[in-house]
């Protein structure tokens, strides 16, 4: 358990869902901005430490009763807490166009509504 220093309200993961900030050594504001996949890769082959981790979801029927984007969140964060990277930033995935669209809704039909592949979340990370 801890407190977010923003919303001064008790959580138990990684991540404040009513403000936006981040668990942190402190507690670290997460901006809303969409990352292009240009910048992605920035970030991912600078030598500061610096890593991005892409947090995929699913959508469909098999979602409603798998799915859960928290626990996705929470599990992917702790996974990399004890590789030794810490969470500086979460940003929603908002990546795709009509042809992304098109192709989920094909995939969405030819699966009978069990499965689509759905946006996700990338979490900048940085070394200890």
């Amino acid at each position: 358990m801890w407190t977010c220093e923003t919303c001064k309200e008790s959580r138990e993961g990684q991540f404040c869902w009513s403000c936006g900030t981040a668990r942190h050594d402190g507690s670290v504001a997460v901006s809303e901005v969409a990352l292009d996949r240009a910048q992605v890769r920035f970030l991912t082959a600078t030598g500061t430490g610096n890593k991005v981790v892409k947090v995929g979801l699913r959508g469909g029927l098999i979602s409603l009763f798998s799915d859960n984007p928290q626990m996705a969140l929470n599990k992917t964060v702790m996974r990399k807490n004890a590789d030794g990277r810490q969470v500086v930033q979460v940003i929603p995935d908002d990546s795709g166009n009509i042809l992304t669209m098109l192709f989920r809704l094909v995939v969405l039909l030819v699966t009978l509504f069990l499965y689509t592949p759905a946006n996700g979340y990338f979490l900048i990370m940085e070394s200890r």
